[in-house]
Parts: structure tokens; sequence; C-alpha cells
């Protein structure tokens, strides 16, 4: 990892993890009405509980479905919702009603330093190990970066990777 100042932190395992609960400073947007996690409660259609001109979607929401539990606090679950968003926001300006959010999980993949990966897909029923859960992770994680970074700054990074892995000094 290079930090802002251009500073090398070597690691042999690193972990990528986001947190599951919303930051204390979100209390303070509004009179809004929040989870014990500090989520501001929303309706399936993303608005707010207390304000249907508002919407709140990803970690910071808590966003309920059909059979009374709520969206998980994963990537997949928020870039799932911000894409709904977008096109029923598009919608709506064309006079159409706003539509529900309703997640459906496409399963999880851990990956953890560079030898054990693990995927459960399709509710569970399907578990997989090794190289293709692997390429699967680095190519969810990508993706991610390119939505997070863009498209320029992800393939400055992989390049950058990949002539640091080939052209790499040998030990002495």
């Amino acid at each position: 990892m290079t930090t802002c100042d251009g500073q090398t932190l070597n690691a042999d395992v690193q972990f990528w993890a986001a947190g599951v609960k919303a930051p204390d400073w979100l209390r303070g947007l509004g009179d809004f009405t929040y989870n014990r996690m500090n989520q501001i409660e929303v309706n399936m259609n993303l608005t707010t509980t207390v304000d249907d001109h508002i919407f709140a979607l990803g970690d910071c929401a808590a966003i309920p479905q059909p059979d009374g539990s709520f969206v998980p606090p994963k990537a997949q679950a928020a870039n799932r919702a911000a894409v709904h968003l977008a096109k029923s926001l598009s919608g709506m300006l064309r006079g159409k009603a706003l539509t529900d959010f309703v997640f459906e999980d496409s399963g999880m993949i851990v990956a953890v330093g560079h030898h054990f990966d693990v995927g459960a897909l399709m509710d569970g029923k399907l578990v997989l190990k090794g190289r293709l859960i692997r390429r699967l992770y680095d190519t969810i994680f990508r993706l991610h970066q390119r939505t997070v970074s863009g498209v320029f700054n992800v393939s400055r990074l992989m390049i950058t990777k990949r002539l640091k892995s080939v052209f790499k000094p040998a030990s002495m």
C-alpha cells in the first residue's frame, strides 16, 4: 500500500473489511428515525420514513424487505440499491411511481491472504474453494474499485502491480 505522502507499507496479508454500523455523526443530519446500528430507517422505495423527498441507501440505511428482514450491509446490496434508485428516480421524473427495492443475495466470497478462498453461492447450496473463487473475488474487487475510483485509477493500479511482480528485484 502507498500512503498519500508516498510512503510504501508492505504487508504479508491484506484484509479489506467494511463496517456494519453507520457513523455516529449520521444522527446529526436531521429528525430521521434510526435503528440501533445508527442507520436511517427507510421505506422499501428508499425514501426516509419521515420525508418522501429524501432518499438513503447503502450502509447508512435500514432497508426493509417483503419478508420483514432488512437488506444486509454488503457492497453488492449498496451497488444494486444505487442502480435501482437511479432507474426509479428516472421513472419518477417521467411521472411514474417510485418502485420498491427488493434485494436478492448473490452469495459471498471470502479471500484471506493468497492461500485461502471460499465462496458460498446460491443460498449456500454451492460452496467453492480454490483458484476459481480467487479469480472471481479479484474480479468483483476490481469492479468495486472501478465504481469507487474510476477506470483510469484502477487500470493504473493493475498495471503497476503487474509491473512490480514482473520486475521484482532478486533477493540477496
